[in-house]
């Protein structure tokens, strides 16, 4: 994108998130949380047929935290997002 990183401080960064979000329509409702083994089990296992974010007609997909990958992927058939166990934070609306 050509901009520097971002040098906030961990305070600082759920505000900026949320202004963003703001912008983009999606706030002010954002909150930021820790990934670990407690906070995964609020992670729903499957996507429901309504999400918004999922084409139409597209059927619901698997997720799954993965500990042998560094980056997200999707599978078709099954329908599967794999989610590297190492990622730290979850931003939800």
């Amino acid at each position: 994108l050509g901009i520097p990183k971002c040098e906030a401080t961990p305070e600082e960064n759920p505000m900026m998130i949320r202004a963003a979000f703001s912008v983009m329509g999606l706030g002010p409702m954002v909150g930021v949380s820790e990934l670990n083994e407690k906070t995964k089990n609020f992670v729903y296992e499957y996507t429901g047929d309504s999400w918004t974010w999922l084409p139409q007609g597209q059927p619901s997909e698997h997720i799954i935290f993965d500990d042998n990958i560094s980056e997200f992927y999707r599978t078709q058939n099954p329908n599967t997002l794999h989610i590297p166990s190492s990622h730290k934070y979850v931003i939800s609306t």
